[in-house]
């Protein structure tokens, strides 16, 4: 078996028999491991629900208004993703926060988690036992759990996949391959042959494209056709390789064989993913830096697929909580969210004055912060509800909170 990288979304130092989804407070585990609410007054009215052990990173679905939870208890067990519906588990609604959920096995160690919204797939990178597991999200959801009893096909990878990325451009899976702190290459998967309903691509050995040491993060923007992908060199410094997706995909691999430029940006840790998230009303990729506590902001308008020229130029910076581990953007707001592990809170600061081209709100923040449970591995953010969710992992819990009284420019539901 593989080494464990100190779990795929950051350790866990305490683990609980079960994890809760709560809302907007505190919950604990009653014998047995079975949720239940806190008794102090503040917390009374807060619902909650069994998820799994030690969550890490969630996607959202929001064709099925489902929210997608990996488990992984780190144990050498296999890991779980729990299926919670958004639409009636949200800011202002919890009904479905007090129900069981129910949960897909999926392989050992899992962390990074994305949807194909075209083929209705799950995508689950399970690092220990080196694959990706293939849900079927439309047997599989909020409303429909008749497939989440089934056992999904796996894609097998090069040792340590530790991110997954899909370009719905291009029908393409893209797993970044850590390889214990060795690893240098990106796997191109083919989501038209290896879905939720053809399954038969999935026992093909991937394509992949050579970047620099210890991939750690990966992401993919449709609107260039850019692939992302992060490494951290032992000593934590972090650069960005820029991979041409027209070149580089699961039915063209020409440009694959070459290598892609790269950015520099912040300070990382070997030990941990880069989280990336994308801007397209800025035309920003924002890239957590875990050792530095900031962001960098690339210009993606000039540092693309096509167009590098902006590559070289230093990139904005702003500085968050601790230990930042996930970016996510609501562009109904313009607001981007960032969850700070060693803070327990969610950064909230303004998109449209804190971005690749324009800094005045880098400089002089005027960012909030949301309370979370401990240790915040993840944040997404639901429009169509204006929630923003959080995985915590060392308390077992999610936070649901309410973006439309925390945002760039709504402060009274803030801390």
């Amino acid at each position: 078996m593989a080494s464990s990288r100190e779990t795929v979304r950051r350790v866990t130092q305490g683990l609980l028999l079960g994890s809760c989804l709560l809302l907007l407070g505190a919950c604990s585990t009653a014998p047995g491991g079975k949720a239940t609410t806190s008794s102090s007054p503040a917390a009374s009215k807060t619902k909650t629900v069994i998820v799994g052990i030690n969550p890490q990173d969630m996607v959202l679905n929001p064709a099925t208004h489902t929210l997608y939870t990996v488990s992984d208890p780190e144990n050498g067990t296999d890991g779980s993703v729990s299926v919670i519906n958004a639409s009636t588990c949200n800011a202002l609604r919890a009904s479905g926060c007090a129900a069981n959920t129910p949960y897909v096995q999926v392989g050992d160690s899992p962390g990074a988690i994305a949807v194909d919204q075209a083929t209705d797939t799950v995508y689950v990178v399970n690092q220990n036992s080196n694959t990706v597991s293939v849900i079927n999200g439309a047997t599989c959801n909020a409303q429909r759990t008749s497939g989440c009893s089934r056992t999904p096909p796996v894609v097998r990878l090069p040792e340590n996949p530790v991110d997954i990325a899909v370009n719905q451009a291009t029908d393409t899976v893209y797993v970044a391959n850590w390889g214990n702190g060795a690893g240098t290459t990106v796997s191109v998967i083919d989501g038209k042959t290896c879905n939720a309903h053809i399954t038969s691509g999935c026992k093909r050995v991937p394509a992949h494209v050579t970047v620099g040491t210890g991939p750690a993060g990966v992401v993919a923007d449709q609107s260039t056709n850019t692939v992302y992908a992060a490494t951290v060199a032992p000593s934590g410094a972090e650069a960005v390789s820029v991979i041409d997706g027209a070149a580089c995909n699961a039915t063209t691999t020409s440009g694959c064989r070459r290598k892609p430029p790269s950015v520099t940006v912040g300070k990382g840790s070997a030990k941990y993913n880069v989280a990336f998230a994308v801007d397209q009303a800025t035309g920003t990729l924002y890239v957590a830096n875990w050792a530095d506590n900031t962001l960098s902001m690339i210009d993606k308008t000039s540092c693309n697929a096509t167009v590098t020229s902006g590559c070289a130029e230093p990139s904005h910076v702003v500085r968050v909580g601790g230990r930042p581990d996930s970016v996510a953007i609501d562009s109904a707001t313009h607001t981007v969210y960032v969850a700070n592990v060693t803070d327990d809170t969610v950064t909230v600061f303004d998109a449209a004055t804190c971005n690749a081209t324009a800094g005045s709100g880098c400089t002089t923040p005027r960012s909030q912060l949301m309370r979370t449970g401990k240790a915040p591995k993840w944040v997404t953010a639901d429009q169509a509800t204006n929630t923003v969710y959080t995985s915590n992992g060392d308390d077992g819990t999610a936070s649901v909170l309410n973006g439309a009284t925390c945002n760039a420019t709504v402060a009274s539901g803030c801390n």
